[in-house]
């Protein structure tokens, strides 16, 4: 119902010049016309919900344009793509979302509709709803520090394109946006390049995929006059260097971005302490994430899909990242969406190291009692991390320390310590400060619950090996 395998198969046309690709097309919009009628109302059915409705005008939009002059594509099948554009910009005006990144790629399409089909009697109604909706959205769903708000680097791009091609195609049509909205798309954009990963890829953080964001920062770094974000993409062989240190916090959103420099064998880290996010949210408070050598060892379990099930349960849960279980119990939801950044004296970025600290005070579902976890973490630039737990408890507590490795990772734990070979070099952790309980390395389990997997993009998991630190405390 998104119409994406039409985009492939006009592809394969224009490489082959197979006309069999065509009547494909053709055919498949001239039956989802007919059999799909418009039901003038707003429904979760797939054939006309929110994301199906935009994205088929993105797709038919392209279509009638890039083939408006070839006659295998029917006259027929061009009247019904046209006679059913009306019908999917009045669902897209009228039974929009409020907010988040459906709200920004449907207000685009609408403005696709109008300025695509200037032929239409309600173009312009179409394109002065689109502005003034989407317009205040880039103050609204941005923090000041760049960071989309529901804080998953996937939807982060999602919003982020959205709004680009928003400006896009509003300059193709002669037209300027105000000021403050460049000046907030930039801020989305130097989001991206200074939380970059070494290998080019984004955060992995709530429902996100591991995307290569790499080649958007160069096709936009000119546009914006950032040499800079140039230098950080091509790991120090293009543009200008930054004048800040490799680090990086983003106060409003809560991460801290940790590097040892901007080579490709650099360290990276991610180090989580802000808020729950508007959307797509996992139980993650406190989690680290650590890249070296341009390989990721510990790592964010992922997003692997929405379905509603035992896989989905784990995956948004604590026992998927990073951070601590208390009594066999995990982190509740948490504040979504912040009115101020963090307090300066929680973090610091310094010649020599990284420092950030927080605390989970929402409470663990199910605990009897109250808990809360302390983490602090400081990188010491170019040696390692040292990550500091403390719980705060009315009770005596089990605590257990899970941390997730990637899957080309091979780990062997020995004496507590867990060593993460690969053949781009290898990651140590040690227990220390007098930790007697037990640990061991859970890989692909199912039954008795599920541990030890990671999905670096959607529909996709792959065994990984966590290791898990267990102990009785007490004070």
């Amino acid at each position: 119902n998104r119409h994406g395998h039409i985009e492939i198969l006009i592809s394969a046309y224009r490489e082959t010049g197979n006309a069999k690709y065509i009547e494909r097309v053709d055919s498949d919009i001239r039956e989802w016309v007919i059999v799909n009628p418009y039901g003038w109302e707003q429904t979760r059915d797939p054939r006309w919900r929110g994301l199906e409705t935009m994205s088929r005008i993105n797709v038919w939009s392209n279509l009638f344009y890039g083939l408006i002059d070839d006659p295998k594509l029917q006259d027929g099948t061009r009247i019904l793509l046209l006679s059913s554009i009306p019908e999917h910009a009045h669902y897209t005006q009228h039974f929009h979302n409020n907010t988040g990144n459906w709200l920004a790629m449907q207000m685009r399409s609408l403005s696709l509709s109008g300025l695509a089909f200037p032929e239409f009697r309600d173009q312009e109604a179409w394109i002065a709803y689109s502005y003034h909706a989407l317009l205040p959205q880039i103050e609204r769903q941005v923090y000041p520090d760049g960071a989309q708000k529901e804080l998953a680097s996937h939807y982060h791009g999602s919003t982020l394109m959205a709004f680009q091609s928003f400006t896009d195609l509003y300059e193709q049509a002669g037209e300027q946006l105000p000021q403050a909205w460049y000046d907030g798309l930039e801020g989305m954009w130097n989001y991206w390049a200074y939380s970059l990963r070494p290998d080019g890829h984004g955060v992995l953080n709530n429902d996100s995929n591991l995307d290569y964001n790499r080649p958007k920062l160069f096709r936009m770094h000119t546009r914006f006059s950032r040499p800079d974000w140039a230098y950080i993409a091509s790991n120090g062989n293009m543009g200008e260097r930054p004048e800040s240190l490799p680090s990086q916090m983003f106060p409003w959103a809560g991460q801290l971005i940790s590097r040892s420099g901007w080579d490709a064998d650099a360290h990276w880290s991610v180090f989580d302490v802000g808020p729950w996010g508007i959307g797509h949210q996992h139980q993650d408070k406190l989690h680290l994430s650590v890249s070296t050598y341009g390989q990721d060892f510990l790592v964010d379990a992922g997003r692997l899909y929405y379905k509603k099930d035992a896989w989905r349960d784990w995956i948004q849960g604590t026992r998927a990242h990073n951070t601590l279980i208390i009594d066999d119990c995990e982190q509740k939801p948490d504040v979504k969406e912040v009115d101020e950044p963090l307090e300066e004296g929680s973090y610091t970025v310094q010649e020599q190291f990284d420092f950030a600290r927080s605390a989970f005070t929402a409470g663990y579902e199910g605990l009897e009692g109250n808990a809360v976890h302390n983490r602090s973490v400081m990188y010491m630039r170019g040696i390692g991390w040292i990550v500091i737990d403390r719980v705060t408890s009315d009770a005596d507590r089990e605590i257990e320390a899970l941390w997730h490795f990637h899957p080309d990772v091979e780990v062997v734990l020995e004496d507590m310590v867990s060593v993460a070979e690969h053949p781009s070099g290898s990651v140590s952790l040690y227990p220390i400060g007098g930790w007697n309980g037990t640990a061991k390395t859970i890989r692909g389990q199912e039954p008795p619950y599920i541990q030890g997997w990671y999905s670096r993009e959607y529909n996709h998991k792959a065994p990984a090996t966590c290791v898990s630190y267990t102990g009785k405390r007490s004070g």
